[in-house]
């Protein structure tokens, strides 16, 4: 079976940390070979992951978003996680009826 390298990556471009903007799996398969093997296993996963589900959904035997997720969880690996606010509310005032 012949890979398809021009399939788009489904629901939206991924946008890089850098700027740049992954449209299609030749695009993410460009992304992920020029990347340096990481020195923190877990990073080596995840890049060896990507590559994987990209070369499937580009052989047709994979679905392009699973490769999208996984280009995506690699290229924000190193992004800071926002801790989520607490939330404000105010307290519900009663009346006592009698």
């Amino acid at each position: 079976m012949a890979e398809n390298w021009s399939l788009r990556l489904e629901a939206a471009p991924i946008t890089l940390p850098d700027g740049g903007i992954l449209e299609t799996l030749d695009d993410a398969r460009r992304y992920l070979t020029a990347q340096k093997l990481p020195k923190l296993p877990e990073h080596r996963d995840m890049l060896a992951t990507a590559i994987k589900y990209t070369m499937e959904a580009a052989a047709g035997r994979n679905f392009t978003m699973i490769a999208r997720k996984a280009v995506w969880l690699y290229a924000y690996r190193n992004a800071p996680i926002e801790e989520p606010k607490p939330r404000v509310k105010r307290a519900k005032t009663y009346r006592i009826i009698r």
